[in-house]
């Protein structure tokens, strides 16, 4: 069950340059991350997930900004200029009341972007009937028979799922992935717990559903073993 490693709360906050604080409290909100023995982990996928997200952001701040200027300069009006900054005042000066700021169109833009995003999730949960809040990337692995080196299984990693219903979950949200790849499709969820003696729940999901049975690391290759002996070797649809 090959996949790429998992994260420390402390590589995470290093990757997306934030501090633990605000990782784990991202965590906590159930936006990235699982708690495994106590833990906070977090895939590569999500933290790459996350990047491509607040480049997006700034992308949209640059593009509104860019669009604000040409839209000055079309009609005839100079840049703005940033606004000078205000002088300390003393300390025994009385306090001013401040009015509040309105909101930029630079604010606007970035939540625009972000009620997008949220739309679409919303949708795509709706849509799959999912259990979990929508994922911005499920990783999959085709592995092949060890008699004949043809594709023999496609592994999806479910990492949102946590039950049966999860794993389905799973199923009908990559259902054309695969169906595109015509073989045999299993869901695997996160491990519970660490090295040989981790434990995830695996269930077939394609072309029929299978029972939900425990895996560990250890018998993942026995499994694969198993498949592999009852293959036609000959285009039969493994088993």
């Amino acid at each position: 069950m090959t996949r790429t490693r998992r994260l420390t709360a402390e590589e995470a906050a290093e990757r997306l340059g934030l501090r633990i604080s605000r990782v784990t409290e991202l965590a906590r909100n159930g936006d990235l991350g699982r708690k495994v023995a106590g833990r906070w982990m977090f895939s590569e996928a999500e933290v790459r997930r996350v990047m491509r997200e607040r480049e997006d952001r700034a992308t949209a701040i640059t593009q509104r900004k860019r669009m604000e200027r040409d839209h000055r300069r079309l009609q005839g009006l100079p840049p703005k200029r940033p606004k000078p900054r205000q002088q300390t005042r003393a300390t025994n000066a009385p306090p001013r009341s401040r009015r509040p700021r309105g909101v930029s169109r630079e604010d606007m833009g970035v939540s625009f972007l972000l009620d997008n995003i949220l739309a679409q999730e919303r949708a795509v949960e709706v849509q799959y009937r999912l259990p979990f809040r929508a994922p911005h990337h499920t990783e999959m692995v085709l592995h092949t028979c060890t008699r004949c080196t043809q594709p023999l299984l496609l592994l999806i990693f479910g990492d949102h799922a946590t039950d049966t219903e999860g794993l389905l979950a799973y199923g009908r949200l990559m259902d054309v992935a695969i169906r595109q790849h015509g073989v045999p499709a299993y869901v695997v969820s996160q491990p519970v717990g660490t090295g040989d003696d981790a434990q995830s729940l695996l269930c077939r999901v394609w072309p029929d559903t299978g029972e939900v049975i425990t895996m560990t690391p250890n018998h993942w290759e026995a499994f694969v073993l198993a498949l592999s002996q009852s293959h036609g070797c000959a285009g039969a649809a493994p088993r």
